[in-house]
Order: structure tokens, then C-alpha cells, then sequence
């Protein structure tokens, strides 16, 4: 039982290391890429404060997935918005 125990605070701890924070979510971007899935839907963005691709993914529900910081760091001018996103 105090193995389970062991186990079960260990998994804990592990997914609130992996959850997603909402401080981690850019505020002034530009949206390059959208996809969406039967679940999620998962937007590649351009955070336009330190020119990082940003890729954030929503679940079905409205709930935010994740956010992964990629570390590449882009030129903004290089790349067009998808279409129906203002300049």
C-alpha cells in the first residue's frame, strides 16, 4: 500500500511538472499555422515579443492542452498570417 501510495504522489507531481500554465501563453502574436484534429485543435504562432515559434493546442472542450516554446527564434517579416487573420 505504501508503494501505491509512493507511486501515485510521483505521478502527481510528474503531470503538474507537464501541465500546461497559461502564463506560458504569448500575448501579442502572429498566427502562422492552424490545424485542427477530431480532439484538439493546435495553433503555431510567432510570439512577437522575443520572435519565438509557439505552438498552442487546445482540447476539444476549450481547454488549453499545452503550450510548447520551440526555442527557434524567426524573423516575423519572413513568414504570411494564414488568410482571415488581420496584418
Amino acid at each position: 500500500m505504501k508503494k501505491y501510495l509512493v507511486v501515485l504522489i510521483i505521478l502527481f507531481l510528474t503531470m503538474s511538472v507537464f501541465a500546461a500554465s497559461k502564463k506560458d501563453i504569448p500575448k501579442n502574436v502572429k498566427i502562422i499555422y492552424q490545424v485542427a484534429g477530431q480532439n484538439t485543435i493546435s495553433t503555431t504562432v510567432i510570439d512577437l515579443e522575443n520572435n519565438e515559434i509557439v505552438i498552442i493546442t487546445y482540447q476539444y472542450d476549450g481547454m488549453l492542452g499545452g503550450v510548447i516554446r520551440t526555442g527557434w527564434i524567426v524573423n516575423p517579416n519572413e513568414y504570411q498570417t494564414i488568410s482571415g487573420t488581420k496584418e
